[in-house]
């Protein structure tokens, strides 16, 4: 017998009482954004948005936030205690006080601003509203009876001939006719037989059965519908009485389902079968709802409003009103479902029900971390935080201390122990020896598992977090990444990623070159011979940090994480990943094990544990509705449809997805055409736009659920107006009035430039024309200074004959020149004609020594005005420097040549004297020639006249000189 010395630690179990499953709900309260938590009623619209009616207002959700309205809104009362839709899309509210109101398009509607309304006498809520075939609308109260017609004409019924206050129950339609079942003394009333004879109710007792009106006793439970037939439900039992005797309200439902609320609970009653089953127990029920996504919404009085996406969703929280905790492990042994939570407890389920034993170590913070089938059958061993525990066939216990991770078996005779700080390989039969030897007096003193008999071989690497046989060995996961153990018991390092260097959770193997692995922070691994395959949250997993993995079959992987459990179908070539989170039956999103047994998925979660029914969860989901709330403009609400203003800084559209299997995992897409035709992602109900331009506009969005599903695409069309300026009407008559305005505007420089080029040229031309008299009046002192002395030279010479003939050439000449004297401008032919009286005057005095002539081009006008005098000069120097000198050598000839060039007028004189050769021509120029030079230049500014002298030569002689004097068109008019 072993001796051990130590503190004694007495170990017992304490067997907790049975704890049944609970619905897997969420609570909906003021918390949440709910009105009130004292809620009577709701109703799902056709647009799909929840309205719940409260002691204090009236709530509307779509899945992600709650729209509160009270009477400041224009409800009737505050407190609601019943809502109906109408096929004509209003929402009409019960309200305490009897005030109607309804809902329709954004707008609430009361006796203050509806006249039909206004006509009603009704001084306490409705119990039963009914539409009949021709949108009449039919109120009922404890004492009032109201028809609404669908024109909005009203009927006030008054008492009935037996002095009794009218109390409908309910209606029915049949035959064209509305019919009224009275409460109190159980009378029919043909309604619209009343409604025809003013408002005075006429009783036909026993003229409609009145089985086809809802009703119900001690006994039976039945209900009709509106065409009447009858459909008797179950017999109640007793136990069904007494859970009726607070009954509040009952629901009937297409799927065979009646709902009956009361103080205790929501009772279903199956028509079919007559299964009755009661959920949230304990709760004061006052409605049930089914929505269009058969989710349920149990309004209560003072816990709000709870919902559930499917009815078979359970979860287990508490046990005994004690939170249960973290539960760390669930598993599968043998049909037998046990979990292990946080104190040492651990537990078997069976029919909807928990049994747990909970052990009272010196450590209340021990956890059980997992739950396997040791060597005989029957036993369980348990892995604690503070021991290892054997639970056998019999029901006994026994533990041995020591901080254990986990165990698992390698081979029939071997199994590896994780521990602390590291890995101990034992053999099961030694371990059961000592099992054996241990009682409840047994003491413990410095325990290692290394020193114990059991141990095989020990490794000391850190702490080991799971083990794995793989091949001919086992994959050890462990804080400090991942190794391998080989049979020969040799360990080795794994390496060829980050995450096999750091936390790995979990471990499976698939075949003997593949496996799994679950990382603390890398996402999930796939291992297959030298490929390695990392999933993490870029690909869709919900985090990556990953606690246990559980495969149904070699291409589905479902992965608990601390962000809700992530399901990878890896059958398809692309990776599908879902998710299942609280809002899909999960009591907490911080999973730390599952298994999937028969269609259901058993989660251990950090605050219990929960069952899921697949079968629900991958049914088919509808797709989302979709609303197109509002268009908010620079913050004001726009309803038309007319352009915006031009400077419109903020757009803001404002949508609601409406699918609550996806509450807030609901997405959207949006784009605006005309702007961005891509698609964006967004997980807000909210999209804003800045600064956009002038143009036309499509906002589209659509709502993707969170099983994929996409709504139908909304739209909102909007112009936003172009700046008056910009608008193409403008930019013509801006382009027209450009265009005017440039042309005015150059016509005015143009003119404005003439008048000043004119005054200029007015100015230059007073001028020029006193230059020109000036110079005139030195050229014809010139002129006849040269004559007079040419008379001279004659006279010397004895030659009187031609001192007469020169003499009359002389006066006729001298005539011409007087007249011309106070004349600027002549005639070209006036010119010529007084160049001939010169030339022939010059030939007489040099005796007939040269020859000249004129040609003038057939296209020269001899009209055309040129200066006076203008070319007399070039030929006296043609005559007294090129011919005269000559002596003989040749017969002078001196040429006058006129014609149109390109600039204007062209003249020339060309002489066949003996040119410029002499160093005195070339340096001395006559006196008329500077003068005309100048009276050129100066006539009507600088650029009006050009003078060129060309020397003429032939073989390298002098043979003449040539003068080309060109007249411009302003010289020349």
């Amino acid at each position: 017998m072993r001796c051990f010395f130590a503190l004694v630690l007495v170990l017992f179990t304490l067997s907790l009482s049975a704890q049944d499953f609970e619905l897997t709900s969420i609570n909906l309260t003021v918390e949440n954004g709910l009105v009130g938590d004292n809620v009577y009623c709701a109703l799902q619209d056709d647009k799909g948005y929840i309205w719940f009616g409260t002691e204090t207002g009236v709530s509307r959700y779509n899945g992600k936030s709650f729209e509160n309205f009270y009477i400041t809104d224009g409800l009737g009362d505050n407190e609601v205690f019943r809502i109906d839709q109408d096929t004509q899309g209003r929402i009409w509210f019960s309200s305490f006080n009897g005030q109607l109101s309804y809902y329709k398009e954004g707008t609430f509607y009361n006796a203050t601003n509806d006249t039909t309304l206004a006509k009603v006498v009704m001084n306490n809520y409705y119990i039963s509203l009914f539409e009949d075939s021709k949108q009449n609308i039919w109120l009922a109260s404890k004492i009032h009876l109201v028809k609404i017609g669908r024109e909005g004409e009203v009927i006030n019924f008054s008492e009935n001939p037996l002095n009794q206050k009218v109390r409908i129950g309910s209606f029915i339609e049949k035959n064209g006719e509305v019919w009224g079942k009275a409460i109190a003394n159980n009378t029919t009333y043909n309604l619209s037989h009343a409604a025809q004879h003013k408002d005075r109710l006429i009783s036909v007792i026993g003229t409609a059965d009145e089985a086809e009106f809802i009703s119900g006793n001690s006994s039976y439970l039945m209900i009709s519908n509106q065409n009447g037939d009858k459909d008797y439900i179950k017999r109640l039992s007793n136990k069904d009485i007494s859970r009726l005797k607070d009954f509040s309200k009952m629901h009937v439902y297409k799927d065979s389902d009646v709902w009956v609320c009361t103080f205790g609970g929501a009772l279903r009653l199956n028509k079919k079968t007559g299964d009755s089953r009661l959920f949230l127990p304990g709760k004061q029920i006052t409605h049930v709802l089914k929505d269009r996504e058969n989710g349920y919404w149990f309004t209560t009085l003072g816990d709000g409003v709870y919902f559930v996406t499917s009815l078979d969703n359970r979860s287990i929280s508490k046990i005994n009103n004690v939170p249960i905790g973290n539960v760390l492990t669930v598993v599968d042994l043998d049909n037998e479902i046990w979990i292990g939570a946080n104190l040492a407890r651990f537990g078997q389920i069976k029919d909807e029900k928990i049994d747990i034993n909970s052990l009272y170590l010196s450590n209340g913070r021990s956890r059980t971390k997992k739950i396997m089938k040791g060597r005989d059958d029957g036993d369980l061993l348990i892995v604690l935080e503070e021991g290892l525990l054997l639970k056998r066939a019999n029901g006994t216990f026994s533990r041995m201390p020591g901080s254990i991770k986990t165990i698992n078996k390698w081979t029939n005779q071997l199994y590896a122990m994780g521990i602390t700080w590291g890995l101990v390989v034992i053999d099961i039969d030694k371990l059961y020896e000592e099992f054996d030897e241990i009682g409840p007096k047994t003491v413990f003193k410095n325990w290692r598992y290394s020193d114990r008999a059991f141990a095989v071989k020990s490794f000391k690497f850190g702490s080991v977090l799971d083990i794995e046989p793989h091949g001919n060995g086992m994959l050890i996961a462990s804080a400090r990444g991942l190794y391998f153990l080989n049979d020969e018991l040799e360990l080795s390092k794994v390496n060829g990623h980050p995450a096999m260097n750091s936390v790995i959770n979990d471990i499976i193997s698939i075949n003997d070159s593949t496996y799994v692995l679950a990382s603390g922070g890398y996402g999930l691994l796939l291992a297959s011979g030298d490929s390695l395959t990392n999933i993490t949250t870029e690909d869709g997993l919900s985090s990556n940090i990953i606690k246990r993995v559980f495969i149904e079959d070699r291409s589905v992987y479902w992965l608990a994480t601390n962000s809700g459990i992530d399901r990878l179908d890896l059958g398809n070539d692309e990776q599908l990943i879902s998710s299942i989170k609280s809002m899909d039956g999960l009591i907490s999103e911080d999973v730390n094990d599952l298994i999937i047994k028969e269609g259901e998925l058993w989660a251990a979660t950090s605050k219990g544990i929960s069952k899921i029914s697949l079968t629900d969860w991958e049914s088919p989901k509808l797709v989302p509705k979709l609303n197109m709330r509002s268009m908010i403009v620079d913050d004001l609400l726009i309803m038309s449809m007319a352009p915006l203003t031009p400077n419109v800084k903020n757009i803001k559209f404002e949508f609601d997805g409406l699918h609550f299997q996806s509450l807030n995992r609901l997405t959207y897409k949006y784009r605006l055409e005309g702007f961005d035709n891509t698609w964006r992602k967004t997980d807000q109900n909210t999209v804003d736009f800045n600064g956009l331009r002038s143009g036309n506009y499509n906002f589209e969005v659509k709502a993707i659920s969170a099983f994929g599903d996409e709504s139908e695409v909304s739209n909102r069309r909007f112009t936003i107006a172009t700046p008056f300026w910009a608008t193409s009407w403008f930019i013509t008559l801006s382009i027209i009035a450009f265009s005017i305005s440039l042309f005015l505007l150059i016509q005015f420089v143009v003119r404005r430039n003439k008048i000043k080029e004119k005054r200029k040229f007015d100015i230059q031309l007073k001028i020029a024309e006193a230059e020109r008299k000036a110079l005139q009046s030195q050229l014809n002192p010139h002129f006849i200074f040269n004559s007079l002395n040419s008379i001279q030279n004659m006279v010397l010479d004895n030659n009187t004959e031609g001192v007469y003939q020169y003499l009359a050439k002389f006066g006729k000449l001298i005539r011409r020149v007087l007249e011309f004297s106070d004349i600027s401008m002549v005639s070209l032919a006036e010119e010529l004609e007084t160049l001939r009286l010169y030339m022939e005057l010059e030939n007489l005095r040099l005796n007939n020594k040269f020859d000249f002539e004129v040609i003038v081009s057939p296209e020269v006008d001899l009209q055309t005005k040129v200066p006076s005098m203008l070319i007399q000069p070039y030929v006296e120097n043609a005559i007294w420097h090129g011919i005269t000198p000559l002596k003989n050598k040749r017969r002078g000839l001196v040429t006058i040549r006129v014609k149109n060039t390109l600039k204007g007028l062209g003249l020339e004189v060309v002489d066949n004297g003996v040119g410029r050769e002499s160093e005195r021509n070339k340096k001395e120029e006559g006196l008329g020639t500077r003068i005309v030079n100048e009276l050129v230049r100066k006539h009507k500014g600088e650029h009006s006249g050009e003078v060129e002298i060309l020397d003429l030569y032939e073989k390298g002689q002098s043979i003449g000189t040539k003068v080309k004097v060109q007249l411009l068109p302003q010289l020349s008019i």
